[in-house]
Formats: C-alpha cells, structure tokens, sequence
C-alpha cells in the first residue's frame, strides 16, 4: 500500500513539475529560468519510498506574481487530484471476532458483550476487536488477546472458523473480520456482574449487529458437524471430568441421546481418555472416578460416537 501511494504521488509531482516548467517558459522574462529537476526527482523516488524535503540551495528562485499565482493554482488541483485517489487507498478495517461457546444448565450457551462505542453502542454482539500489527503475530494471538482483555475468561480451545468480509457489514466502511469459535467450561457467575457480559442461549442468540448472526450460525454448524467425530465436547467441561459428565456434553452438542454403556465402549476402542489416577468427583454422595483426555489437543477419529 505504502509503495503504491508513493508511486502515485511521484507520478502526480513530475506531471505538476512539467505543467509548470512549460509553462514558466511560456512567460516572458523567464526564458533563463532554471526549470525543476524532474528527472532528479523520478531517480530519487526510484531509489527511496518517499521524497525527503529539498535544502534551500536547491529551492527554485522566488517568482513573480504570476509564477506564484500559477504555482498556487497547480498545487490545489495537486492536492484535488490526490484527494479523489483517497477510496482507491483507504485501508480496510482488519478485526477478528470470537463466538464464545458454553455448556450451562444443560444447554448451549453464547457470551456476548455490550458494545461500549459506536457504531451500536449499548448493544449485545461478539466479542471482538481490531488486529494490532504491532502487538499481534497473527489473528489467532489478536483474538486470544481481545479474549483475555475483554473478559478475563479463559477458553480450553480456539479454532479459526473463517472471514467474513465486504462493504455492507460495518457502517464504518469495507472491513474484514476473522472469525473464531471458543469453547470453556461454564464460568463462574461473577464473570457477568455489572451487565457487560451475558450468557445467552444460543438459540435466542439472535438480532446481533454487524453479520454477527451468520457468525453464530455458521460456528454453530461448523462445530456440531465435528463434535460427532472428535473429542471438540469435552472442552466445554473441566480439565478433569466423569464419563456421564462427557456423555451429558455430546448429547446435548449432536442434539440426541447417547446409549451409556455403548458410549462408553466407544470411549475405551478409541482411547480417547484415561482415567486420572486417585482422582475421584465429590459431586455426589457416590464418588465417581474423573478422567482427562489421552491427546492434549482436539483428536479426530474414524467413526462417530
């Protein structure tokens, strides 16, 4: 971006430079006249991103009246002419957005936060933010950061889910947001005292501004397809779990019910957990052995549970 505009801003000072030294030859009396260095210009701007200011030993001589009235007339239509290239160099707004997912009340479960500033100010969307090219390494750390800052939660897993971008999702002009999905365990309730936080159901997560709607849809889509194929569920639960506490999480992410005793054969063919030695919950008066996942990322396997 930043060559594009000096080559253009190069190509507009040597047509205004010619223009003026044609016509400073055209006046009378100013035959002598030692005309602009153009090609002095050209090679330096060849040679360097941007022109650096000319010392005053190289400054053309002062003009007359009508020189000067020339020069002032030829730098407004300058400065007209750069002012109606700006669209073709405005740069776009870069944000990430992250749809925060949670298991609660036996339910799937979106957080939102209330937008502090305009444009929809006091409204309910994502939790979101720009991309900062001098803090952040990649869009992954940019939402990780917005995530931590914004609401001192603290996700299990966080996965890119695609771009959403144009010229009609942002009052604010053509933007592009990549867009994350992030899975927790259910957090604690004085996450959301003083109302900028709400958990919302994620089916009555609906009305959002900006495209935050087809955000939500496509995140929702995107990890119930994989949840029947790996073990993306059990990161809405603790790091330490029981079986039914994971059973509980897959039926309600694939939406049915799961056979207990054939989820867990499963659960033993894939070997996709192991049981945490001495570890028991105190849930219930019963205590039940706790297990954590074999693979410390996401694990994919061949069947669905």
């Amino acid at each position: 971006m930043q060559l594009s505009t000096t080559r253009h801003t190069t190509i507009i000072c040597l047509s205004f430079i010619d223009t003026f030294n044609a016509t400073a030859k055209r006046m009378p009396g100013n035959h002598e006249r030692k005309p602009l260095g153009s090609a002095k210009i050209l090679d330096h701007s060849r040679r360097s991103s941007g022109f650096r200011k000319h010392s005053r030993k190289s400054a053309v001589p002062p003009a007359d009246r009508s020189i000067a009235a020339f020069t002032l007339f030829a730098t407004r239509n300058l400065l007209v002419t750069i002012s109606r290239m700006k669209p073709d160099l405005i740069r776009p707004i870069l944000t990430v957005d992250v749809v925060l997912l949670t298991l609660q009340e036996g339910r799937m479960h979106v957080v939102l936060l209330r937008r502090e500033h305009q444009p929809h100010a006091g409204r309910l969307a994502l939790v979101g933010g720009y991309v900062r090219a001098e803090q952040d390494e990649s869009t992954s750390d940019a939402a990780a950061r917005v995530i931590r800052e914004k609401t001192g939660l603290k996700v299990r897993l966080l996965e890119q889910l695609m771009t959403f971008s144009g010229n009609d999702r942002d009052p604010r002009g053509w933007s592009a947001s990549v867009a994350y999905y992030a899975l927790m365990p259910s957090p604690d309730s004085s996450a959301f005292d003083g109302g900028r936080l709400a958990s919302v159901p994620l089916r009555e997560a609906k009305g959002l501004p900006f495209d935050h709607d087809a955000i939500v849809a496509k995140a929702a889509d995107r990890w119930r397809r994989r949840a029947a194929y790996s073990t993306l569920p059990a990161f809405l639960l603790p790091p330490q779990f029981t079986l039914p506490e994971l059973r509980a999480a897959y039926e309600v992410v694939l939406g049915r019910a799961l056979n207990d005793s054939a989820f867990r054969r499963k659960l033993g063919e894939l070997r996709i957990v192991a049981p945490v030695e001495g570890a028991k919950s105190i849930v219930t008066d019963r205590p039940a052995q706790l297990y954590r996942l074999a693979a410390a990322g996401i694990a994919e396997f061949d069947r669905t549970l």
